[in-house]
């Protein structure tokens, strides 16, 4: 005997095959807001970083090179610190990151709403864009970072050249966001812009290098100021300069500092 279809007046009957379920829409989410976009990669982004199969921090910081305003001069220093130590601290500095941005997103999400800073939504909302984009990229790279840990036989996805950038864009959100989440009206939102876009003061940099990577004190370089320089760079023990972030990398890596 075949079952005949409901007739309830508030029942609609549709075939259980061969239809698509009605769109989602999601409650809350502010109109015009775009959603989250993959990156798009070329052929020179996944080159491993690697050369010949061994972590060499000279020829990697060549890649990364210097930053194209002040701006990025302290994301650059972090990503150069950490590349110098190895795998393992690109490593650490994924998680910790990742850490940060659990505790900023929110509280970036919520002073967007807020009727006081309502001059500054745009810029909320846009931080708020970029903190769900740095979310979605650092998982992926702290999973590369993860493969190319040492190991037995080696894993052959490991960190490429478009994790560089992905490490300096989000290290300048998540700065940003954590700057501005702890000044809550439009006069610190305005004063924690102009700090994240200047060169760091040396104990600025020394702050959220530990923040960054767990401490200021690595094995075999600092972050250091030379008098009347400008700028504060990456120098190994004995003196010899082993990043800067306004130059582009030589090929001679024995240079001393300004």
């Amino acid at each position: 005997m075949t079952k005949k279809p409901p007739t309830h007046p508030l029942w609609r009957y549709m075939p259980p095959e061969g239809h698509l379920p009605p769109p989602i829409s999601v409650p809350g989410r502010r109109p015009g807001r775009a959603p989250y976009q993959p990156r798009q990669y070329e052929v020179a982004d996944v080159q491993p970083l690697r050369v010949d199969g061994r972590w060499q921090p000279q020829e990697i910081l060549r890649v990364l090179g210097p930053g194209a305003h002040e701006g990025e001069y302290l994301t650059r220093l972090i990503v150069a610190c950490a590349l110098i130590q190895g795998v393992h601290r690109v490593r650490e500095l994924t998680d910790r990151l990742l850490q940060l941005l659990r505790v900023a997103s929110p509280r970036i999400e919520l002073m967007g709403k807020e009727d006081g800073l309502r001059p500054r939504r745009p810029l909320l909302d846009g931080l708020a864009g970029r903190l769900k984009k740095a979310r979605a990229e650092l998982v992926q790279t702290r999973a590369r970072a993860t493969n190319d840990l040492p190991s037995e036989p080696p894993n052959p996805d490991g960190l490429r050249v478009v994790d560089l950038a992905i490490l300096c864009e989000h290290v300048q959100g998540v700065i940003l966001a954590t700057e501005i989440s702890t000044r809550r009206n439009v006069t610190g939102i305005d004063f924690a812009t102009q700090i994240c876009n200047v060169s760091p003061a040396l104990r600025f940099a020394e702050d959220w290098l530990d923040r960054a990577l767990g401490s200021v004190h690595m094995h075999g370089i600092l972050l250091y100021l030379p008098p009347e320089y400008g700028r504060v760079l990456v120098v190994y023990d004995d003196g010899r300069l082993a990043y800067d972030p306004a130059a582009a990398m030589s090929r001679v890596d024995d240079r001393k500092t300004p």
